[in-house]
């Protein structure tokens, strides 16, 4: 009898809850979702009964999930859970079964890598096990890793080239990483004078991908622009010309306060024969170095490549021309190296700051000496201390009324080269007489003759 009982209440049990699944069916066309998963491989002997499987679906990028049993004539919701997890929905999720575990996957954006998200089923309860993100290109990272740490700049852009759908702007930012450890091994070779390896392994990184050109994303003055500053040092070393004009015409425009890119642009110009883009060249870096207080590091070569012809084989006469020639053509005006035209001062002053501009723009001539030079910068600092004692506020100030170069408050309307007479001569010292009354004294320094001094012989 008890028998019998039990049997009665499983049959009713069992119609109960039948009858309850039956009242909670969701109709097909109800249970319409774009995120709905169907989960492989789930076993048939797990499903609830008659259920032809179980649908899991993801809402709201990852906050909620839900599971379902598939019935013919509709779905049951087994079990909901609020969750945070990683899930992508346009990148062909898929969800499985597997050794107890549902496994919901779905690539991350932009990347290879993927979400893989785990749940367990248990007495019809849903459980949150973990979300783990898996990288197909992990392997890869660790050996472009070894080959940077070892130094291998080659390899490591190959293998680099060689990531899985990377994610947008990686190759760019890792021309920038190769660029650095690239400009590390250089530096190694350089410093064995092995400049060959050094361009070559810069070049690497600096070929790397597109290539740096003048849209490249580096910040002027970086370790970045640095170290193609230094590959253009590399290449003017292993006389590759032709690349070097290449390199240094970008640096200059990316980072265009570096002087020596402007140097290499110049020797690499001149050695190919360019002679007027080497000169403005060689400008630039003349006014960057000067401008950075830094004249101390311009070679000598640089202000005789600036000459008009080639001094070495110019005579006295020519020499003393050249230079008024330039001099006229680039005329300054005495009186602004003092504050004569400041509405402000109380006294004229000597102003030192476009003295030396002065000074220096006749040096990079490369007709003059440093003597020369010397003798004007003393004649400016003993004319300001006479103005701290005279005080002078009014007229021209003394000593700047006259030019400089001709020793007179009148300039000739044209200058012929006929005009420079040499009346004296030895191996080392010369004089050329310009209008009758004034004298040039030039020495010869190296094989070239340079203006030391002038002298009036008007009276």
């Amino acid at each position: 009898m008890k028998r019998i009982f039990l049997f009665v209440i499983s049959i009713y049990l069992i119609t109960n809850c039948q009858s309850q699944i039956l009242t909670k069916l969701i109709p097909e066309k109800v249970f319409q979702n774009n995120s709905r998963l169907w989960i492989k491989d789930f076993p048939s002997t797990e499903l609830p009964k008659d259920a032809e499987a179980l649908i899991i679906t993801v809402y709201n990028e990852g906050s909620s999930i839900t599971v379902h049993a598939k019935y013919p004539t509709g779905y049951v919701l087994i079990d909901s859970l609020k969750t945070n997890i990683i899930y992508n929905q346009t990148n062909s999720p898929e969800a499985s079964y597997n050794n107890g575990e549902i496994h919901v996957i779905s690539g991350m954006p932009m990347s290879e890598a993927e979400s893989v998200v785990v749940f367990k089923l248990t007495d019809n309860k849903l459980v949150f096990i973990k979300n783990d993100i898996v990288d197909p290109n992990e392997d890869l990272h660790a050996q472009i890793d070894e080959a940077l740490k070892s130094g291998d700049i080659k390899l490591a852009g190959e293998l680099a080239l060689g990531v899985q759908s990377p994610p947008f702007g990686y190759l760019e930012s890792f021309q920038m990483t190769l660029l650095i450890r690239a400009h590390e091994v250089a530096m190694e070779f350089s410093k064995k004078k092995d400049y060959k390896n050094a361009a070559i392994t810069i070049g690497y990184a600096y070929d790397f991908f597109n290539g740096i050109n003048e849209e490249s994303d580096i910040k002027p003055d970086s370790k970045e622009a640095k170290a193609i500053a230094d590959y253009t040092y590399f290449l003017l070393n292993v006389k590759d010309y032709k690349k070097c004009i290449e390199v240094c015409r970008t640096i200059n425009k990316l980072s265009p306060e570096l002087a020596g890119p402007y140097l290499h642009l110049g020797n690499s110009l001149f050695e190919t024969n360019q002679k007027e883009d080497a000169k403005k060249a060689y400008e630039k870096f003349v006014e960057i170095r000067k401008l950075k207080k830094e004249e101390n590091r311009i070679p000598a070569y640089v202000f005789e490549r600036l000459n008009t012809g080639n001094p070495s084989q110019d005579k006295p006469e020519v020499v003393v021309f050249k230079f008024f020639k330039w001099y006229f053509d680039n005329k300054i005006n005495e009186l602004e190296l003092t504050n004569w035209n400041d509405p402000n001062m109380k006294f004229y002053r000597v102003n030192f700051s476009a003295t030396e501009k002065y000074l220096q723009k006749l040096q990079t001539t490369g007709f003059v000496s440093k003597t020369y030079i010397e003798n004007w910068r003393n004649y400016f600092k003993r004319r300001d201390e006479a103005f701290l004692k005279e005080q002078q506020n009014d007229g021209p100030p003394m000593g700047f009324e006259f030019d400089f170069i001709t020793n007179s408050q009148e300039n000739p309307e044209k200058i012929n080269a006929s005009d420079f007479k040499l009346i004296e001569i030895t191996e080392t010292k010369a004089k050329v007489n310009y209008a009758g009354y004034l004298v040039y004294l030039l020495q010869m320094e190296g094989k070239e003759w340079k203006i030391t001094g002038i002298e009036n012989n008007e009276n």
